[in-house]
């Protein structure tokens, strides 16, 4: 399946069931981000300089203030070379990333 698609089938499931944010808030998403910015050894200042992404949405996300959308996520998985499935895996807690 070619990127496109898979990102598409990936919106697709966002705008028809409920986000895996919407249950577990912009923290968790935070986390996954936090361990690439270390791996990489970037700064948010210069992923939202790379990216387009505000700086001040990271700190939203970290502190759970906003949750993060499906448009930032497939920006950051882009640019880190990751599958979007890496911000929605949350295995290591325990918890599946599927609505039942």
């Amino acid at each position: 399946m070619n990127t496109s698609k898979w990102y598409s089938k990936y919106i697709t499931f966002v705008k028809h069931k409920q986000w895996i944010s919407a249950r577990k808030g912009g923290e968790k998403v935070y986390k996954k981000f936090a361990e690439l910015l270390e791996k990489t050894g970037k700064t948010t200042y210069q992923v939202s300089k790379d990216t387009g992404i505000a700086e001040n949405t990271f700190s939203y996300w970290k502190s759970g203030r906003s949750k993060p959308k499906v448009d930032k996520l497939i920006i950051l998985a882009r640019y880190f070379n990751v599958p979007l499935e890496y911000f929605l895996d949350f295995e290591e807690d325990g918890e599946d990333n599927a609505e039942s």
